[in-house]
């Protein structure tokens, strides 16, 4: 019995999580980082309805005149989901449950990770379950971000890669390769992790001289190959990612050294002990830091190959300090693997101890899972939406306001911070706008030029601006502070304009 003990904890990690997760996999999209995952959501829905190509992630607004080609990340996930809707149809519970077995994958990786670092399958488990309550894996293990496709194949990148060093099987260099490509791909930061390999590569050149050359060179060529296609495709869109601080980091978004104290001040004491992990996970953390030190743990090779991408991941975080604040949670992704790794060596060096710490390692686990629910139970709220400036009444009256004119009907909508939750809501594409800001001619652009005739509006400032007014035909439906109208045609607007009764 006890040496299946292992297979009994990821069951009930895998059981439990679904369980708590139950209410959540038909819900629509609601709750802490909305934009991000609405965005998400209209690069699927566009592979599923409109264009299939995944050179073409698509959104939901085309101001400017511009078509909606939205190119940031390589939008494998997002397509792959989009290929599940093709087959089972259309539904915000597929995508749920395609993200939901992505973090089960994840969890996966994370145990064999574990094993590769010479943890007992118990031990393995216990870690597994550690990284299962992370507060942020947890939230959005179910929630549509390419972010959480690119943390799993981080961590099968580093379990493949621990595997190359063991086994020096080809076969565990290219899994390496291909994974470290498609976490690159999903999302760039990713990409440090690489330098496991780097270093690994580099030191055993060191150690041995030309000997090795051969083989060396072969994996070199591997890897190369399959960091190509993300060069590439970084090298195509970056530059088209104008106003995007994320590219110039603080060198771009400079702040002051007030706010980045602010910032760093939020993640040591709210972002690191209780978003990432949370409180039943410090006893281990300290012990294993502690442990680390005493054992000189930094000298096992193992763990060596780890702090040249745990320190670049540092420095990716300093680098982007401005653009993380104290709101981009998901963009921590990167440190989970490390920190998890560390909380689980302190789950080990307890265990091994005696009897005692055995039951109070088992106590801190259990813990976890109540912490990491207290953390998230407020995360999938509409209040959560309503504190981060969106209307409520786009929740509220979801399904009137999406049906009451035809799917593929393009609309004005406004007011709108993000360009994509109120859109993705309504289900509708369009012309998107904010801050109460929509001059006549604009409106008259659009029916003219873009056949649009139909607009959204919870502003009243613009609804009751005169020349606005002249351009409204009927109200079609209110839902709470919402209105949908309809606008008048081409010659309608022609006669006010001749007429003069209309003055843009």
């Amino acid at each position: 019995m006890q040496k299946y003990l292992h297979i009994l904890v990821i069951v009930v990690t895998v059981v439990l999580s679904l369980f708590f997760h139950r209410h959540i996999f038909s819900r629509e999209i609601v709750g802490i980082h909305t934009w991000r995952q609405s965005q998400t959501q209209w690069n699927i829905r566009n592979f599923y309805r409109h264009d299939a190509n995944i050179l073409n992630p698509r959104v939901s607004h085309f101001n400017g005149g511009k078509d909606n080609l939205y190119r940031y990340e390589f939008p494998v996930m997002q397509w792959g989901i989009a290929m599940v809707h093709k087959i089972l149809g259309e539904s915000i519970m597929i995508t749920r449950i395609s993200m939901f077995l992505i973090g089960l994958f994840a969890l996966l990786g994370f145990y064999l990770l574990l094993r590769s670092l010479h943890f007992s399958p118990l031990l393995a488990s216990f870690g597994t379950w550690a990284f299962n309550f992370s507060p942020v894996f947890y939230y959005y293990t179910i929630c549509p971000l390419p972010d959480v496709f690119a943390l799993c194949m981080g961590i099968w990148y580093l379990y493949f890669f621990y595997k190359s060093t063991q086994n020096q099987s080809f076969k565990y260099i290219f899994l390496a390769a291909l994974t470290l490509s498609l976490a690159t791909l999903a999302k760039l930061p990713f990409v440090v992790f690489g330098s496991a390999t780097f270093i690994y590569l580099f030191r055993t050149l060191y150690l041995t001289g030309k000997e090795n050359w051969v083989i060396i060179s072969k994996q070199i060529g591997i890897y190369a190959c399959f960091i190509f296609p993300p060069l590439l495709w970084y090298i195509w869109v970056i530059p088209t990612w104008g106003g995007n601080g994320i590219v110039g980091g603080i060198f771009d978004n400079q702040i002051t050294w007030a706010k980045a104290k602010d910032i760093l001040q939020y993640h040591k004491e709210t972002m690191f002990p209780h978003i990432l992990m949370n409180k039943a996970c410090w006893l281990f953390t300290w012990v294993a830091i502690f442990m680390f030190f005493k054992k000189r743990l930094f000298k096992r090779e193992e763990f060596f190959y780890l702090v040249v991408p745990f320190l670049l991941v540092c420095c990716y975080f300093l680098f982007e300090l401005n653009m993380i604040d104290t709101v981009h949670d998901y963009y921590m992704f990167p440190f989970l693997p490390f920190l998890f790794i560390l909380v689980a060596y302190g789950i080990k060096s307890l265990w091994i101890e005696n009897l005692y710490l055995k039951g109070f390692t088992l106590l801190f686990l259990i813990a976890m899972l109540h912490f990491c629910l207290k953390q998230n139970k407020n995360s999938w709220s509409i209040e959560e939406m309503q504190k981060n400036g969106f209307n409520i009444d786009l929740y509220t009256y979801q399904q009137e306001l999406k049906n009451a004119i035809p799917k593929d009907e393009k609309c004005i909508i406004l007011n709108d911070q993000s360009m994509f939750v109120y859109s993705y809501l309504i289900d509708k594409q369009g012309f998107i706008f904010k801050d109460n800001y929509l001059p006549a001619g604009w409106i008259v652009d659009m029916v003219k030029n873009q056949k649009v005739q139909y607009m959204y509006s919870d502003s009243r400032i613009v609804e009751n601006d005169p020349n606005v007014k002249q351009l409204i035909d009927s109200t079609i439906l209110e839902a709470g502070s919402i209105k949908l109208f309809k606008l008048k045609n081409t010659k309608s607007i022609d006669t006010l304009l001749q007429t003069k009764h209309l003055v843009l």
